[in-house]
């Protein structure tokens, strides 16, 4: 299903397609730094002082 939904907009005008290129890279870039977020920055600064 999602691959003819690649092909359908695939065959549609290449700015659609790009529009819609653009909107997953944005949405895969937040959903991104939302799952690396913690692990690269700790959020709460009670664990560092509890450490040491």
């Amino acid at each position: 299903m999602f691959a003819e939904y690649i092909v359908r907009l695939f065959k549609k005008r290449k700015v659609d397609f790009m529009l819609t290129v653009i909107g997953f890279a944005i949405v895969f870039t937040i959903t991104l730094m939302a799952i690396l977020a913690p692990f690269i920055a700790p959020y709460d600064p009670y664990v560092s002082v509890d450490d040491a």
